[in-house]
């Protein structure tokens, strides 16, 4: 159970339900007069007023009026408010004309008392949290946050910084999947780099078993004689799947090691992005307590080029999307598709999908983009001006 003030993006364990009944009395919703609707028509005396947090608290008599304000509690005896602009005041008497709106949020018109305010597996955002501060409460039952933790393997690979041998390579996957799984709402803990060897490689393991929920490996997940994933998982645990038919991601595992759910992503970084994106974090959110557990967002484009592909494979390319002038989308292969590219998928802001058994799709043909993470905003705006012009 956390404060409410700590709670945003946290995955509701338990349905709240509203303590009372919201609103809990009768609220004015416009400035004005409150009476009886059977008076309307005459001029009434204006015996008070109500103001928000200073109610009325005498019974208003037949005939009598009292000044109102937004928001302020309607006294009893009164079923209608009068908007200001359709009164006529003088001397301590004002003249009310009939209103068919009685311009009143009833007891319970947004909720009753009981009734399921938040249902649980809801990630708590912004407007969540809003309606759970208007029911008076500052404490939720949430999911903890699953520590994830991500190890990289390989030989070649060093940490930016360090000076390069004949032979390394810079090792960026642990800092490109962090960022996206940050995006993402998630947090994850740095295991480093394993050596392709058995015994650096099981220690390593061993240190995420006892750190993490679960594991994220990047490398060593193929079929060659220095990739020890598989292997140590088949020894020391099991695998549920290996490969899978999409590119980028073919040599992708999924499998737990001594209990521990382990996903083993392959090497090159667009590779480990998309089945990290695609893959693994559907299973993270179902882990995280998310009910329904969320889906990719899909939009309808408009092919701006031929594309092409072989058959038997799902595939996920990148690609830049805009909008036409009419507010629809059209969106280009970006020129570098290579698993390795990382300029590829910078240059990109979706991911174009491709169905298995496409052979691609012509220029001006329909295909299914998914915006990737942190370009949100972008697709918002551009969706919002178009809806705008």
């Amino acid at each position: 159970r956390i404060r409410l003030n700590q709670a945003a993006g946290r995955v509701l364990a338990e349905n709240i339900h509203a303590p009372t009944a919201l609103p809990r009395t009768a609220l004015a919703t416009m400035d004005g007069f409150a009476a009886a609707r059977a008076d309307l028509g005459g001029q009434l005396p204006i015996v008070g007023s109500a103001m928000a947090g200073q109610p009325y608290t005498d019974k208003l008599a037949s005939g009598q009026t009292v000044r109102i304000a937004t928001g302020a509690v309607v006294p009893e005896g009164a079923d209608c408010v009068i908007p200001i602009e359709q009164a006529q005041e003088q001397q301590g008497r004002v003249g009310l004309a009939t209103d068919t709106a009685d311009n009143i949020r009833q007891p319970g018109e947004e909720l009753a008392a009981g009734a399921v305010a938040v249902a649980a597996g809801t990630a708590l955002g912004s407007r969540q949290l809003g309606l759970l501060a208007a029911l008076g409460i500052d404490r939720v039952p949430v999911y903890p946050r699953l520590r994830i933790g991500l190890l990289a393997t390989g030989d070649e690979l060093r940490s930016p910084g360090q000076t390069l041998v004949p032979g390394s390579i810079y090792e960026s996957n642990r800092l490109l999947l962090a960022a996206l799984l940050c995006e993402l709402g998630f947090a994850a803990l740095d295991l480093g780099i394993a050596a392709d060897d058995r015994h650096d490689l099981e220690a390593a393991l061993e240190r995420a078993h006892a750190q993490c929920d679960v594991i994220v490996t990047s490398g060593g997940a193929s079929v060659g004689s220095r990739d020890l994933i598989r292997q140590m998982l088949i020894e020391r645990g099991s695998i549920r799947m290996w490969k899978v038919a999409m590119k980028p991601g073919r040599p992708f595992i999924a499998g737990n090691y001594r209990g521990r759910p382990v996903y083993g992503l392959p090497g090159n970084p667009v590779s480990a992005y998309a089945c990290l994106l695609l893959l693994v974090v559907p299973a993270l959110w179902k882990g995280s307590g998310h009910d329904p557990i969320p889906t990719w967002p899909r939009l309808s484009a408009q092919a701006g080029q031929t594309i092409i592909k072989k058959p038997g494979r799902a595939d996920y390319q990148r690609g830049l999307a805009s909008t036409n002038p009419d507010g629809s989308w059209q969106v280009v292969a970006v020129a570098d598709q290579s698993s390795a590219s990382l300029t590829g998928l910078v240059a990109a802001n979706c991911l174009i999908e491709l169905a298995p058994e496409s052979d691609g799709v012509e220029a001006g043909a329909p295909v299914a983009i998914i915006p990737l993470p942190g370009t949100f905003p972008y697709f918002l705006a551009k969706a919002s001006s178009s809806a705008l012009s």
